[in-house]
């Protein structure tokens, strides 16, 4: 029996979870149905994952159509699952990422499962999606990016709980960013030119960090709460004092440079 694709935003469980829910259809019975929509597991994996390793045959019932899948997987999911911070930002990301014709806006007033349904082409933001899940922006920035970019064991870690969404994500920006050469053609030392090739080179690679840069820039928590925090631990504060001067420094030359040239091109 195959899984409908509302379903896999939560991820599967496993190791002594998955176990533990064995245990329970073994000793008590199949107490919730799986849940059917189109012939396809809307709700239930893991009950049908404990039923198959048990020899049994599961218990099933149909959708009943109202709201949006999506809807019905997060309002089933949200309260009954354990997940840590970074299985939450993975199952926001995937929330912020689906497209909905007639699909969920969460009540941010009330986060006990219901949902409000409202007519939209778009998708859910990062914003909603990780208020939805109760983690920030960001962290569901991090893990989108982590989703399209990371390799599968990683992804597999996380949605696990044997890895958290921020590491993965600065192992990401930390790997260059794989450009290809206009018209496809190769790059070579042996080149007609091999200092205009050396040249455009190292502007991809300076490149390639301003974009990890900038963009690690737009996905960081608000100023003051990182303020609040540094404050706090004075290990911290020291270094935050001899590097914060050089940034800003060079943030105000980058300033200077640019203006300075958009007014030579004009």
């Amino acid at each position: 029996m195959q899984s409908h694709a509302a379903a896999e935003i939560f991820p599967m469980m496993v190791g002594c979870d998955l176990d533990a829910l064995v245990a329970d259809i073994r000793d008590n019975g199949q107490r919730e149905p799986i849940i059917l929509h189109d012939g396809l597991i809307l709700d239930g994996r893991n009950r049908f994952a404990a039923c198959k390793v048990l020899g049994i045959t599961p218990l099933t019932a149909e959708w009943d159509g109202h709201g949006t899948p999506e809807a019905f997987v997060v309002s089933m999911n949200l309260h009954r699952r354990h997940l840590n911070d970074g299985q939450r930002a993975m199952v926001a990301a995937r929330l912020a990422t689906r497209t909905r014709q007639e699909s969920l806006i969460p009540n941010a007033s009330n986060l006990a499962g219901k949902l409000e349904v409202q007519k939209s082409p778009s998708s859910m933001t990062a914003a909603e999606a990780g208020e939805l899940l109760n983690v920030g922006r960001s962290s569901v920035l991090a893990a989108k990016r982590v989703l399209s970019d990371g390799a599968p064991e990683d992804i597999e870690a996380i949605e696990e709980g044997r890895k958290g969404v921020n590491s993965i994500y600065r192992d990401i920006l930390g790997k260059p960013i794989k450009r290809k050469p206009r018209n496809d053609a190769p790059l070579s030392e042996s080149g007609r030119n091999p200092e205009r090739i050396q040249r455009r080179q190292m502007h991809a690679d300076i490149w390639a960090q301003l974009s990890g840069a900038l963009e690690a820039l737009s996905g960081l928590p608000l100023s003051s709460d990182v303020a609040a925090i540094v404050a706090s631990n004075f290990a911290r504060t020291r270094s935050v004092d001899e590097t914060l001067s050089r940034s800003l420094q060079w943030l105000k030359d980058f300033e200077n440079d640019w203006r300075n040239r958009d007014q030579n091109a004009a």
